[in-house]
């Protein structure tokens, strides 16, 4: 085997132990040693593809990164969501957001950790990490501009791009919040969140067209629709 492959499986293998140590124990409880020893490798042989450990966490996070993206690409190039009218397609980011973060609320917090790690560290900048909510964000500011372009959404829902910024912020801290209480060691605190995650979604989706500046188009179809 080319030793280029032999190194590229290596560096894979110790990633993806790192990024399953990490979560297990924690980025201070997890040494290269720890790392080294699950991937099957010598202390050496991890240290001459990463230096330092801070090397691997910033891989580990680009995984995870790479990981979101090819999973937000794929349904927003899906033919069910592009079929979906601007104002549809920010309700149903909301929605996926919302479900997801009870979902998967363990892995958002360690991702949020890891995040936090990165920043305290310097490693990267906050906006080169923040990710996952640029991605979300990037996605429902596309669906604002294509309801603005279909007619479900009024050319003056907002003033101006700081009124949708606020609105993208209160979303995803409510999110995390969210994700927080439902990664708790707690039946009641996730059943709890759940509960909360679903009344706010249901808020919402009634609501959205008053929050967003109904077109006319949209109020008629869901109009029709609620029938």
């Amino acid at each position: 085997m080319p030793h280029e492959k032999v190194r590229e499986e290596n560096k894979k293998r110790v990633i993806e132990e790192a990024a399953r140590l990490f979560k297990e124990n924690g980025l201070e409880k997890t040494t290269i040693e720890m790392i080294a020893n699950a991937a099957g490798l010598t202390k050496r042989s991890v240290q001459n593809y990463y230096e330092t450990k801070n090397a691997i966490i910033l891989d580990v996070f680009r995984l995870h990164e790479k990981k979101q993206k090819d999973i937000a690409d794929k349904y927003i190039k899906s033919e069910h969501f592009q079929s979906l009218s601007g104002l549809e397609q920010v309700r149903d980011l909301i929605g996926i957001g919302l479900r997801d973060v009870i979902i998967h609320a363990d892995e958002v917090m360690h991702l949020f950790r890891l995040r936090q790690y990165i920043f305290e560290e310097k490693l990267l900048s906050y906006g080169e990490m923040e990710v996952g909510s640029s991605l979300l964000e990037e996605n429902i500011r596309a669906g604002i501009r294509k309801g603005y372009e279909d007619g479900s959404i009024r050319p003056d829902a907002f003033k101006d791009t700081t009124e949708i910024d606020l609105m993208l912020l209160t979303i995803v801290g409510v999110m995390r919040q969210f994700a927080y209480y439902a990664s708790l060691d707690d039946p009641s605190a996730k059943e709890i969140s759940k509960k909360m995650a679903d009344d706010m979604y249901q808020k919402f989706d009634k609501k959205s067209g008053v929050i967003l500046g109904y077109g006319k188009e949209q109020e008629s179809k869901d109009m029709e629709k609620n029938k």
